[in-house]
């Protein structure tokens, strides 16, 4: 005869409740996938914007990002997604309103030649 722990269902997909354990919370994986969603979003939406910016620039500001966030969620948990939230608003924001001002569409960086005087680097000879 089997014991009669055989015929109990499977409950793991029940997060603890079932199992008497104390309930699972998300770690640190949300922060890691908000950073994650808005690093792949940010680089597709807005690459064309830093061709010219160096690598060191761009990953200096990654590392800093992360680490900031998740340096923060030891400290107060899931708050730390305000950091990089705001950020991101924030730099959203001032992109469009700084494109908008000098004549530059906000997604599509045209005038590209205008774009590139005002961001102060050499346009490209032989276009």
């Amino acid at each position: 005869m089997l014991p009669t722990h055989y015929f109990l269902l499977p409950t793991h997909h029940l997060r603890g409740v079932a199992r008497g354990k104390r309930r699972q919370h998300m770690g640190i994986e949300l922060e890691l996938l908000v950073l994650l969603i808005i690093s792949v979003l940010g680089q597709n939406i807005f690459a064309r914007f830093e061709i010219e910016t160096p690598a060191w620039r761009k990953i200096v500001k990654w590392f800093t990002i992360i680490a900031a966030t998740l340096g923060l969620y030891l400290v107060v948990g899931h708050w730390s997604l305000i950091l990089p939230l705001v950020a991101a608003g924030g730099g959203a924001t001032f992109h469009f309103i700084w494109c908008r001002r000098h004549g530059i569409d906000p997604l599509q960086a045209t005038p590209q030649r205008r774009y590139y005087e005002l961001r102060g680097w050499r346009w490209p000879s032989g276009e």
